[in-house]
């Protein structure tokens, strides 16, 4: 019961500092005019954007390595 007391307590204060802060918010563009949001750029957007690769072509060297000879058991 106690925690459940406590839980209640903190979410209360924390609805607080949310008020407060949108109150400060609100002041602050009545005092110095609206303020404007940054938009946050679109993942999918951002990577689908990037340079074309479909003819990446990657030079390899042709060498398969060495022979390895493993013992046999009987």
């Amino acid at each position: 019961m106690v925690t459940a007391k406590l839980e209640d307590t903190m979410a209360v204060w924390k609805l607080q500092e949310e008020k407060a802060t949108v109150v400060d918010v609100a002041n602050d563009a009545d005092i110095e005019g609206l303020q404007v949001a940054a938009h946050k750029p679109d993942l999918r957007a951002y990577l689908l954007g990037g340079p074309k690769v479909d003819s990446f072509d990657v030079p390899r060297d042709r060498d398969t390595g060495r022979e390895v000879i493993l013992p046999c058991e009987p």
